[in-house]
């Protein structure tokens, strides 16, 4: 991956201005490429911090966590939670396409402890992110008519059924 594309991806994902952040090129970690990823305790050891897999709280020190090979928990009880979190993810995806039976879903994942859906809707395939414990759909503002007119289709049909 280029410097460029993770620094567009990290924003993306933190949801930050690409301004706001640097990046520079870690070649220790390229022993990790065959993974697909870095474990965070090697992350840690280089000083660098991890977020709780299932809380997204930070951390900074191997002893005050909960690890395995690729995640990192900040209590027993987070790595506890998120054992048990596959289910609900699977069924947060089943309640999506049965409210949305037309999208196609990207991915099911825990964000801070709540589930979140990512799912494409429309032609255009627009993204839209729906959190399944307060109803909320998410959607870019240049999407937002799309996403009006795609959900009041999805109503119509399920009405139908």
């Amino acid at each position: 991956m280029s410097k460029n594309q993770a620094i567009i991806d990290y924003a993306d994902m933190r949801d930050l201005d690409e301004s706001d952040i640097k990046a520079a090129r870690a070649s220790w970690a390229d022993t990790f490429i065959e993974k697909g990823y870095v474990p965070p305790l090697e992350l840690l050891k280089r000083d660098f911090y991890v977020e709780c897999a299932y809380c997204s709280k930070r951390i900074d020190r191997p002893n005050a966590a909960v690890m395995t090979e690729i995640q990192a928990f900040c209590t027993k009880e987070c790595c506890d939670k998120h054992q048990g979190i596959g289910d609900e993810l699977e069924e947060a995806s089943d309640i999506a396409l049965m409210l949305w039976p037309d999208a196609h879903i990207v991915a099911t994942e825990l964000v801070a402890g709540r589930i979140r859906v990512h799912f494409t809707f429309g032609q255009a395939e627009r993204h839209a992110f729906w959190f399944s414990d307060a109803d909320e759909v998410q959607v870019a503002p240049v999407d937002l008519e799309d996403w009006r007119e795609f959900n009041k289709r999805m109503k119509a049909l399920r009405a139908q059924r």
